[in-house]
């Protein structure tokens, strides 16, 4: 395999590069395609094609090749676009489909077994006549395939009936509803039509998965929720979709995760983006039905916004490392996006990733899936957005929530990025920055994963609940806890024997830090018999509900804090928690 794809990169090497996308490197690497196809079955190649975009990667930034950089980016355009192709015709295939229709017809069997024919049927079939057997829908198996045989009239057989009924070239039935056989002179019999051949008929064919469509060099989003289906795993006759109004060319047809083909003639499609606004991303399937998801509360263009994403995406990411482009993505995302504090759930444009983009504002949707786009142009792949609850927020279990995983870590920007909080937190700071997933889902749960115990928990029980497993799992982190300020809070209450449902108040934290008095705003201040005077700060007014957020910002390093009780101007007091304190 190696070998097949050093020869073939040489030979895209060898190529000059033009400002698109070289015509000599497209036919070089439909040569290579070629040949990678005679030899591999599809998961074979996609291990291939896989393995030269990580060669590539690594081709890309090595400074022997700074001059070929435009090619190397042609040529892992290309083979992200074949690893669509590839998913595609994968997660589309009807390989399995066939598989139940042979099935099927393997394990047809009629109604009523008939070991042995009357000898009058015996004599009526002498004479070149077929005898079918059917089932309770009049159905039966011949070459292979289902039919149905329908009549509206026929002939009893009987002693009486039996000299006439020889002279006719017609077929004799068993039916099983009245458990007599019959002689059909008049009879229309109709092949039922298997799902793995209808998918190619129809205008689509979606899946749970996919649910869009290439047409015209442009990709178009699906959306309905009326389905018709037919309660039968192999397929539907003709006259059942006629009977329905059912045309190919203007229905879909459309696959659900249990299985059942559903037929869907009431639907609406949306413009996702022209071809060339998303040529260039990884995880294209994953992209475009995000995608799909995103430009319905759109009714504009929106291939101009994502060229931008796409450019946005390439200077963060062009000629760092891997590890960066994570930081970099992840630190635009949290400089440049601020959290919709006043959300109007009923607004459907507060789930759009343009108003997102333009506005520099959203939910926790959108800086999920922006950062998703940032990485997939970056042609990161095997990134995802994954949607459920965090049992600890204060809006649960009313909204739910949305992170990202990349590879086998997950990351939040949206609770990394501070909510009212009076300065920006800087990259050592971040809580949910690279997480292995049981750390991570200490507080949280995907859809259709979650308990139903923790809809009606109360708050005690669901800290009780995140304390106790992230203490669980400090034996098996010992090593690296520093890396992980989750375990700050459960190390602190720990420290200074705090309940886990205590919430921290700063009455409570003064009692086992201390504090110092402030008196009159005059920022001095009594330490170790001396007098001290402030002549720089930074801190946070804390009050009952801040106090934790304010320790979880400052990852509850109390050796770089002191904690004030201040007497302002006015002769009010309050607390102040200092992380920059310069003295003299």
């Amino acid at each position: 395999m190696k070998k097949i794809l050093l020869i073939c990169l040489l030979f895209f090497i060898s190529c000059p590069s033009l400002f698109a996308i070289d015509d000599r490197v497209e036919v070089a690497f439909t040569g290579f395609l070629e040949k990678i196809e005679l030899k591999y079955s599809p998961s074979q190649q996609e291990v291939i094609l896989q393995w030269l975009v990580s060669k590539l990667d690594v081709l890309k930034y090595d400074d022997k090749y700074s001059d070929l950089r435009e090619i190397i980016d042609d040529i892992a355009s290309l083979t992200h676009e074949e690893l669509y192709s590839i998913w595609l015709s994968t997660n589309t295939s009807q390989k399995s489909q066939q598989i139940i229709e042979l099935r099927d017809r393997k394990a047809f069997s009629p109604d009523v077994l008939i070991s042995e024919l009357p000898s009058s049927i015996e004599w009526l079939l002498s004479s070149s006549r077929e005898f079918i057997e059917t089932n309770s829908q009049r159905e039966f198996v011949k070459s292979w395939w289902f039919y149905r045989v329908t009549y509206s009239t026929y002939f009893p057989i009987n002693s009486s009936s039996l000299s006439a009924l020889k002279k006719k070239q017609w077929i004799v039935i068993y039916d099983a509803d009245s458990s007599s056989y019959r002689f059909i002179e008049e009879y229309e019999l109709e092949k039922k039509l298997p799902y793995s051949e209808l998918t190619t008929k129809y205008l689509a064919f979606f899946t749970n998965d996919h649910k869009v469509k290439n047409v015209w060099w442009a990709y178009y989003g699906f959306n309905f929720n009326k389905h018709n289906f037919y309660n039968d795993q192999y397929g539907v006759y003709q006259s059942q979709l006629d009977a329905s109004w059912f045309w190919y060319e203007d229905t879909l047809l459309y696959q659900s995760d249990d299985g059942v083909y559903n037929f869907v003639s009431e639907y609406d499609s949306h413009l996702i983006a022209d071809q060339d606004a998303v040529f260039w991303v990884a995880e294209k399937h994953l992209f475009l039905d995000y995608l799909r998801e995103d430009s319905k509360f759109q009714s504009s263009d929106i291939s101009w916004e994502l060229l931008q994403i796409r450019n946005i995406s390439k200077s963060l990411t062009n000629w760092v490392s891997r590890q960066e482009w994570i930081n970099n993505i992840y630190n635009w995302i949290l400089s440049n996006v601020e959290y919709s504090q006043n959300i109007n759930l009923s607004d459907q444009k507060i789930f759009s990733w343009i108003e997102t983009f333009k506005n520099n504002s959203g939910v926790c949707t959108w800086y999920t899936k922006l950062s998703s786009y940032l990485f997939y142009f970056a042609w990161y792949h095997d990134v995802e957005v994954i949607r459920g609850h965090v049992i600890d927020a204060e809006d649960f279990p009313d909204i739910g929530h949305a992170w990202l995983r990349i590879w086998d870590l997950y990351y939040d920007p949206t609770f990394d990025d501070p909510v009212g909080a009076q300065t920006t937190k800087s990259p050592d700071q971040y809580k949910y920055f690279g997480l292995p997933r049981d750390i991570f889902y200490a507080n949280r749960f995907e859809y259709g994963d979650m308990p139903e115990l923790f809809k009606t928990a109360s708050k005690s029980q669901i800290d009780q609940h995140i304390f106790n497993t992230l203490s669980n799992l400090i034996p098996k982190y010992q090593d690296n806890l520093s890396e992980y300020q989750v375990f700050a809070g459960i190390q602190f209450k720990n420290k200074y024997n705090i309940s886990a449902g205590t919430t921290i108040t700063p009455d409570i934290l003064a009692s086992k830090i201390g504090n110092y008095t402030v008196e009159n705003d005059s920022f001095t201040f009594q330490k170790d018999g001396q007098t001290k005077q402030i002549t720089h700060i930074k801190y946070y007014p804390l009050n009952n509900q801040n106090t934790e957020s304010a320790l979880d910002i400052l990852w509850y390093d109390t050796n770089k804090l002191t904690l004030f009780n201040w007497q302002t101007s006015s002769w009010n007091r309050e607390w102040r928690l200092w992380y920059e304190l310069e003295l003299r």
